[in-house]
């Protein structure tokens, strides 16, 4: 059984519905310690690694500097990110069995969150492509732009729009080939849809919430490292090169 620490009204409850393989704690040394995505949280993963603990969970990670990231890397603790955006069952379930031989993405989101969900659109093209991205060009305007990508030798693209403060979020992945996958997310929740010759099938959705998995995951990944990090990181480079800090594509 595994000890987990965590404050997050959603953990909490995930802990009492897996009483078999895990139980609540006070301690941070040999447990399973769930930390907020609020901004530092890459400094508080480094302490709770420093205070013993087992394995980390960080629930809907914000920015994190790339050297900071580097940082997580090196430590000898698995870490696992929940990110709602890029679910790691949704993201398994919409893998493809050939490559794409295009993959068309857009996003749309408030400024202030516009760079976090810019990330998590590439995390979808890189799923979708099944290859890593990088920038190839970028232009910009006032509000939003467009973005030339590679995908494993792929080409893609990313429309970027930035919406009016109070609206929410969406994104939406084309990958084509001899099928066609889609992919939708809305703070709703994440679609996925698959077409052939054949017709076309939406994906079963997952209804397992989202804290139950992170530490269902966390328990899965024992004393080895997760990939998380690592692949967080470079959908963060991606987007650091489209959008930057400034949230925006650089203008033409």
């Amino acid at each position: 059984m595994m000890r987990v620490r965590t404050t997050l009204p959603g953990y909490l409850a995930a802990v009492a519905e897996l009483p078999v393989s895990t139980s609540p704690t006070a301690e941070s040394a040999g447990s399973l310690v769930v930390l907020p995505g609020r901004r530092g949280w890459t400094d508080a993963v480094a302490r709770a690694a420093a205070d013993g603990a087992a394995v980390v969970v960080v629930d809907e990670p914000g920015w994190a500097a790339v050297a900071d990231l580097d940082a997580l890397l090196r430590l000898d603790v698995p870490v696992v990110l929940s990110r709602s955006r890029l679910r790691a069952d949704v993201a398994d379930d919409a893998r493809r069995t050939e490559r794409a031989a295009l993959v068309v993405g857009s996003c749309a989101a408030a400024p202030r969150v516009l760079a976090e969900v810019v990330r998590d659109a590439v995390g979808w093209i890189r799923t979708l492509g099944d290859a890593p991205v990088s920038a190839v060009s970028a232009r910009g305007a006032e509000h939003g732009g467009i973005a030339l990508l590679d995908v494993g030798g792929t080409p893609a693209t990313l429309a970027v729009t930035a919406l009016d403060p109070t609206a929410r979020p969406r994104t939406r992945v084309t990958a084509l080939g001899v099928e066609r996958s889609d992919v939708e997310t809305t703070p709703d929740g994440t679609t996925v849809t698959v077409s052939s010759e054949s017709g076309a099938r939406l994906l079963p959705a997952r209804f397992e919430d989202a804290p139950r998995l992170a530490l269902r995951r966390a328990l899965a990944a024992g004393g080895a490292h997760a990939d998380d990090v690592a692949l967080f990181r470079a959908d963060v480079v991606v987007a650091d090169a489209l959008v930057g800090g400034q949230g925006r594509l650089p203008a033409s």
